[in-house]
């Protein structure tokens, strides 16, 4: 992997707040100019001119600013080709599926959108879902600091975002029982920080992580991620419903949380079982591949070494001189 020099070298981002990318869109673009800098001269050590490159972008990237993306990268670094695929179909490429209900689960944002193949006039097609969580990791990594803050056992230690990180990566979990754990003492744990300081945590270690399916928590008044899933299921047509079902796919790292898997599959069992007659039940299916923190990432580099596959979603710097401006929003079939 690579970038992780470029933070270094700016400094310690305090919370991410300067990060070029939030919720899943570029927001500051000087910062990202200089990410991409940093990557063709530093970490790959090429001149940016005549590369071809590939870019994952989120579901809700708006028109304007992937033409912002376009002038940077054919007018800045004078690219030859450049690539923008969205991060699910990413996903898709890397467990080698062309159906399936992607779930991503990233730093920035989280979303369900079920994409399926069309058999009668090839390729696929997508149902941008109408409800995502808008928010990720990040979100969950700054709530674990805010309840380490607010916790006697913790010693009321406000520390580092990247230490809290740390910490929801190794020991945080997602709970099955969530108001039994609640309700029950809480099991204390030991955590060593890199700075040699040593903390207890009790109930943060899975708090932290129940955003996910209780918004709420965090003061985001949006659905839970189990019942996005099931809604952006529902809204695609009968024929497809249960083969979307059937193969649930789970991209991002948050996704990687300890139990998950098992609570996204109960949740989404219960709102099964709570329809009469049903005729999805015991269709549920979900896909976990152990590297599905780095999905897109995986299927970047096999669209990416595929000369066929490049060329879907390929703007070509001539393409680009000659038209300026290229919109790209048929890629996506809304409904």
């Amino acid at each position: 992997m690579v970038g992780f020099g470029w933070e270094k070298n700016h400094g310690e981002i305090n919370d991410r707040a300067n990060f070029p990318i939030h919720h899943g869109i570029i927001k500051y673009w000087d910062e990202f100019e200089s990410f991409m800098q940093y990557i063709f001269e530093k970490e790959y050590q090429v001149d940016s001119k005549d590369q071809k490159v590939l870019l994952s972008e989120s579901p809700y990237n708006s028109n304007d600013n992937r033409n912002r993306l376009n002038e940077i990268m054919f007018e800045k670094f004078n690219l030859d080709q450049l690539n923008v695929t969205p991060t699910h179909r990413l996903t898709l490429y890397a467990t080698g599926n062309t159906t399936g209900t992607v779930v991503e689960c990233g730093g920035g944002i989280s979303y369900s959108i079920p994409v399926f193949e069309d058999l009668v006039n090839g390729g696929q097609i997508e149902m941008i879902p109408s409800y995502n969580l808008g928010f990720g990791g990040h979100h969950l990594t700054r709530y674990l600091k805010s309840l380490l803050l607010n916790d006697s056992a913790s010693s009321n230690v406000d520390i580092p975002y990247e230490y809290a990180r740390e910490i929801k990566e190794k020991i945080g979990y997602v709970s099955n029982h969530f108001k039994e754990e609640m309700n029950s003492p809480p099991e204390f744990h030991s955590y060593q920080l890199p700075d040699g300081n040593t903390i207890e945590i009790g109930s943060e270690r899975f708090c932290c992580a129940e955003p996910l399916f209780h918004p709420l928590l965090i003061n985001y008044n949006n659905m839970g991620i189990h019942k996005i899933v099931y809604d952006s299921i529902l809204k695609c047509g009968e024929t497809f419903q249960k083969p979307l079902f059937e193969k649930i796919i789970l991209g991002g790292g948050t996704s990687l949380f300890k139990g998950f898997t098992t609570r996204l599959n109960n949740e989404l069992q219960n709102l099964i079982s709570a329809t009469p007659a049903s005729p999805f039940s015991n269709s549920v299916k979900i896909i976990a591949p152990e590297n599905r923190g780095l999905a897109s990432w995986l299927g970047g580099s096999i669209k990416a070494s595929s000369d066929s596959i490049f060329q879907s979603n390929l703007i070509t710097k001539k393409q680009y001189e000659e038209r300026g401006h290229i919109h790209t929003s048929n890629l996506y079939v809304q409904q």
